[in-house]
């Protein structure tokens, strides 16, 4: 009887350590699709904000996203979307209706991609903190 409690113990220690040492998943990364339309509306807040935060630097703190696109960052292989927003943008003598622009899916990065005007790719956007 104490060797079956003894087994069922070392059984039962064995479960819960290779429990707890389970490999957490992160489902934002495991299960990403690039090149997938997704509507502006289910955007996570993060990336809504960054827009504002973005559009603000340019004229509009409330920019309309028009179209979003899941992609993946060539050079840190982070979940992002590609972008187009509508607003009134000026940047110095610039002023455009539409932008294209990449954010990244948490939110901490982005940038202006616009292949028409260069002007705005110049703008200062990477790692804004949320205060700015």
């Amino acid at each position: 009887m104490k060797r079956f409690l003894g087994i069922v113990l070392l059984v039962g220690i064995c479960a819960l350590s290779v429990a707890g040492c389970s490999i957490p998943v992160n489902n934002v990364t495991n299960h990403w699709v690039n090149n997938k339309t997704v509507s502006p509306s289910s955007l996570p807040s993060v990336v809504v904000q960054f827009v504002d935060r973005a559009g603000a630097k340019v004229g509009d703190p409330h920019p309309k996203i028009i179209n979003a696109t899941t992609d993946t960052d060539d050079a840190t292989q982070k979940p992002m979307y590609s972008l187009v927003i509508a607003g009134s943008f000026t940047y110095g003598t610039h002023h455009a209706n539409k932008l294209p622009m990449i954010v990244l899916a948490d939110g901490t990065a982005g940038d202006f991609v616009s292949p028409t005007d260069n002007t705005f790719n110049k703008i200062p956007l990477f790692k804004q903190s949320p205060a700015s």
